[in-house]
This record gives structure tokens, sequence and C-alpha cells, in this order.
């Protein structure tokens, strides 16, 4: 398991259209792996789905920890 700590730049947050391009990543670069996301007030969310990723409520400038399970979780 790797983990790695991140900040919100985008000046609209995390939105439909950034998830969605996450996802997309997530979902062609690392098939087996499994993605989750931790805000500061420990919400969790496997990101597994666009509206996952948006249910946090990640505005600019909010810190999240992004964890990464799998093969190649390096």
């Amino acid at each position: 398991m790797k983990t790695r700590k991140l900040s919100i730049r985008n000046s609209a947050g995390i939105h439909c259209r950034p998830s969605g391009v996450i996802l997309r990543c997530i979902q062609q670069e690392f098939p087996f792996h499994t993605v989750t996301v931790t805000t500061e007030d420990g919400e969790v969310a496997v990101v597994d789905s666009i509206l996952a990723l948006i249910s946090l409520g990640l505005c600019k400038g909010a810190e999240a920890t992004l964890t990464v399970e799998g093969p190649e979780e390096e």
C-alpha cells in the first residue's frame, strides 16, 4: 500500500470534469488497483465512480490522502 498527501490546486475544486479525467486514468493505467481518497475530515471514498470522488467535496486548497493498493502501486 502506497500513501501520498495531496493538495487540490484546481480553482473550481474536484467537480465532474476532473473527476472523470482522474477515474479514466485510474481505469486505463491501473485497472487492478484500489484507489482510496481520505479527506482531512476523515471522509473516505474508493475512487471507482465519478460520484464517489465528487461526494468528497474537495475544494481548492483542500488536503487529502491518496492510497493505492495493487501490483504496481509504486
